[in-house]
């Protein structure tokens, strides 16, 4: 019966019959793939899956992933237990589910797991190409792993009842010990979010959190905000960072741990509740779960009662749910208007019907559109893919083929920076693209992302704003005057005399623009050498370059140049 369903759901042709959960236990099934781009939507085997119980951590249930990427879990748990479904695999990042659910809830999760980058270590720091999470001055040795996640979440669990919004989040697997720090950077568009966490001290702080993967739960903390050269960044430059017009960029440094995820959090949007009820052909759906956008799954009672939280609003609001492990539109409920909690005052949304014709099925959806850069330049050999994390194993054969021929799910973009792509969509589908160039310039690495939760109806714009530029920096000293090419915020400034002995050094979290005048310290800027005598024949200055565009792309570089 399960078999004929799941074929009906993907071929949209068949809603079927409403299907009662077949037994009084937690029942949670699905597929895990691969995310990010090279191996996107390959099956991920032999993943530790396990559900624990959010409030003590407690294991309640354990599996690994098939051979064809699929798991199953059963437990039995009491009305209104939330728990925390967790799959771990060698070379990605966990991935965490929060749900609130009873006896007689059956899920269907299937999720992509984002892939790890190794790190790089070079001198007293580790990177990995377009990863936001560096280790500042690991011990000799080290290596390890790391994600960033500007577009896709691994983590779907509520941090506390305010719901805090993650600003940045990334991973480390770390080896080699715990020395240093681990440096978070906080993508420019999230900026505008940030709030000084312990004003009054002169420098920036910001609320921070670690996800303990083995505990399931969020831990906060305070982290330190830093420009991209290391400085701190001062309490006066709050107000430029939220006008996204800080040079030096905005980095939170944590203390190291050998695995974890790490968030910087920001005002999160206005919490209340929402209460009803589910019928199935006129009974109690029992087990059955209500959510709205982005909040958590809640099942339903015994009697097909639930609450749940919701976003405080003035307009209906889409709501879905799964039945039987099958998902269903709700219809609109109405958003609360005040601020609640379940157990106290909560919005009424009355009796929702679980109908056949409301289940949610699979459609071939047609992406079209192009890839440009922050200018709006065409930009051609970008890799660009799609995928539905929830379209899996025999739902992809039934509209690609075995052979995959009548779905595109990655295509590199023409010479005129357009794209053409035909990929299934169930419930949402991820379209990134990404591209590396070099230049007479530089080296520059540029990515971005865009969820959709339907096929759209227009060609789509891909704007590459994520990335970094590894710039090609023209310096000159002449007189007094030091300057540079590209005439951008330099985060520091070093003058050596001709024996390369330090003679002036000067650094700003904001970044230092050109010209400046040997031995004269800009506003706001660090002094760390004081000047030793005058500019001298033979002298050299060194430009280095560590900081955020207007466009959101870090960028790096160094030059050097002698005075005659």
């Amino acid at each position: 019966m399960r078999a004929f369903v799941l074929l009906c759901l993907v071929l949209t042709a068949c809603p079927p019959a409403l299907r009662r959960p077949e037994s009084s236990q937690l029942v949670v099934t699905g597929t895990l793939v691969a995310g990010g781009f090279a191996t996107r939507g390959e099956l991920v085997t032999n993943a530790r899956v396990t559900l624990r119980r959010a409030d003590t951590g407690e294991e309640l249930a354990s599996n690994t992933s098939s051979t064809a990427g699929g798991y199953r879990l059963t437990t039995t748990v009491a009305a209104k237990t939330r728990v925390v479904l967790i799959a771990e695999a060698d070379g990605f990042a966990p991935i965490a589910r929060a749900f609130t659910v009873g006896p007689f809830t059956e899920l269907t999760i299937s999720a992509a797991m984002p892939p790890l980058v190794p790190l790089e270590c070079v001198d007293t720091q580790c990177d990995a190409p377009l990863v936001d999470l560096q280790w500042a001055e690991p011990p000799s040795g080290a290596s390890g792993a790391v994600a960033s996640f500007e577009q896709e979440s691994p983590i779907v669990v509520d941090l506390d009842a305010a719901q805090p919004r993650v600003l940045a989040m990334g991973y480390a697997a770390l080896d080699g010990g715990a020395g240093g720090t681990l440096r978070l950077r906080v993508p420019l568009a999230n900026q505008s979010a940030l709030v000084d966490a312990m004003p009054g001290n002169g420098t920036l702080e910001v609320t921070a959190a670690r996800f303990d993967v083995t505990k399931a739960a969020w831990t906060k903390l305070t982290a330190s905000l830093e420009a991209e050269n290391g400085l701190p960044i001062p309490e006066s430059a709050l107000p430029a960072l939220q006008r996204l017009e800080y040079a030096g960029g905005a980095v939170a440094v944590f203390p190291v741990s050998n695995a974890s995820f790490l968030a910087v959090l920001g005002a999160g949007p206005a919490l209340g509740c929402v209460t009803g009820t589910i019928e199935a052909d006129g009974k109690p759906a029992e087990g059955a779960t209500f959510s709205t956008r982005d909040q958590e799954l809640v099942a339903t009672a015994s009697d097909g009662t639930f609450c749940a939280a919701a976003r405080i609003g003035t307009d209906k609001t889409p709501s879905s749910g799964q039945y039987a492990g099958l998902p269903y539109a709700l219809g609109g409920v109405a958003t609360p208007t005040t601020a609640g909690v379940c157990g106290g005052t909560c919005t009424p949304v009355g009796t929702l019907q679980v109908l056949p014709d409301a289940l949610q099925l699979a459609a071939m959806c047609k992406f079209t559109g192009k890839v440009i850069d922050a200018q709006g330049n065409a930009i051609p050999n970008a890799e660009v893919v799609a995928f539905d994390e929830s379209v899996t194993g025999n739902a992809v054969v039934a509209f690609c083929g075995k052979t995959g021929t009548r779905c595109s799910l990655a295509t590199p973009s023409g010479a005129d920076g357009t794209f053409k792509l035909n990929v299934p969509l169930l419930n949402s589908v991820f379209v990134g693209a990404r591209v590396s160039a070099s230049s007479a310039g530089g080296e520059a690495q540029r990515s971005t992302g865009q969820h959709f939760e339907s096929c759209p109806n227009e060609p789509l714009t891909l704007k590459l704003n994520h990335g970094i530029d590894r710039l090609e920096v023209s310096a000159t000293f002449a007189g007094s005057q030091l300057s540079w090419v590209p005439p951008r915020a330099a985060s520091r400034v070093t003058v050596l005399d001709g024996a390369g002995l330090l003679k002036w050094e000067v650094a700003a979290p904001g970044g230092l623009m050109p010209p400046l005048t040997f031995g004269t310290v800009p506003a706001d800027a660090v002094q760390t050498t004081a000047p030793t005598g005058g500019a001298m024949s033979g002298d050299s200055v060194v430009v280095e370059f560590e900081g955020l565009g207007r466009d959101g792309v870090v960028y790096v570089g160094t030059g050097t140049g002698v005075r005659p």
